[in-house]
């Protein structure tokens, strides 16, 4: 609980110094709609995660919380709990993205912020989903880490397309493919999109998953999130599935196999391997 009482904390201002803006690509944004969405999920979802994830057989991941807006809509009303915390904003930074899909546009607002109480950077990150033809707000997700390096979205060009091809020919070190990665993952041809939310350890890096479904709403897979993590070496979509290969010690490389059922829509792991023993 505490833990996401801090992070709620770190959320509200940098929400709050939003306001209202204007992008001449993606319209209006008001602060009004999604302030009642994030502090309910910060206080009920993010202190409910740990147990939820354990029932699932996920691994919890306590550091970040990813959402998309559609999950909790209409929105519930709240007390205004901004002005009993102090912030700094330390850095802001815009992306536009326009080459990853042929079906929608994506506009990234990172925040990088300190409580000036605790002293404790962390980050939100709004990502906007934007119809690529009629240039339609359709939907949005919010990411908060205490893990982005200083580096996380510092370059627009940080990003990767499997279905554009956009740097996709780019050289892949340490299983970072990008800051966001879009493609096909549940092979139903629509694009989904995958966005960093810890830069991991030896392993690599590690990404929230979020599914397109009708009228392109996204909603978060938690198994890939928090069981799967790392963004597949290998899409095969002629046997649905996903493949990772992530270094396991000094010598070794791990690959697990996760198998998509179509009927059920559900993931299940079913191989693995330790290679260089």
């Amino acid at each position: 609980m505490g833990d996401s009482i801090t992070r709620l904390k770190l959320s509200l201002q940098t929400l709050m110094s939003l306001k209202s803006f204007k992008y001449p690509e993606f319209g209006v944004f008001n602060q009004s709609w999604i302030l009642p969405i994030l502090i309910p999920y910060m206080l009920v979802v993010g202190c409910n995660n740990h147990a939820k994830q354990q029932s699932d057989g996920a691994v919890p991941n306590d550091t970040t919380r990813s959402f998309a807006m559609g999950e909790y809509w209409p929105p519930k009303p709240v007390a205004d709990l901004t002005d009993k915390f102090n912030f700094n904003v330390l850095t802001v930074t815009e992306c536009a993205q326009t080459k990853l899909s042929n079906q929608f546009d994506i506009l990234i607002k990172l925040k990088r912020y300190s409580d000036t109480t605790n002293h404790q950077d962390s980050c939100l990150l709004i990502a906007f989903i934007k119809e690529k033809h009629s240039k339609a707000l359709v939907d949005s997700i919010c990411i908060t880490s205490l893990f982005y390096f200083d580096n996380t979205f510092a370059n627009c060009d940080s990003v990767m397309s499997f279905t554009t091809k956009f740097n996709s020919k780019r050289e892949v070190v340490d299983n970072y493919f990008g800051d966001i990665v879009v493609a096909d993952l549940n092979f139903d041809n629509k694009d989904d999109i995958a966005i960093i939310n810890d830069y991991g350890g030896n392993g690599g890096t590690f990404y929230s998953y979020f599914m397109q479904g009708d009228k392109k709403k996204f909603t978060i897979d938690r198994f890939l999130t928090d069981s799967v993590t790392y963004f597949p070496s290998i899409i095969d979509k002629s046997r649905q599935r996903l493949i990772t290969q992530v270094p396991a010690g000094a010598c070794c490389l791990s690959e697990d196999i996760y198998t998509f059922n179509k009927s059920s829509k559900t993931w299940k792991h079913t191989g693995h391997k330790i290679f260089g023993e």
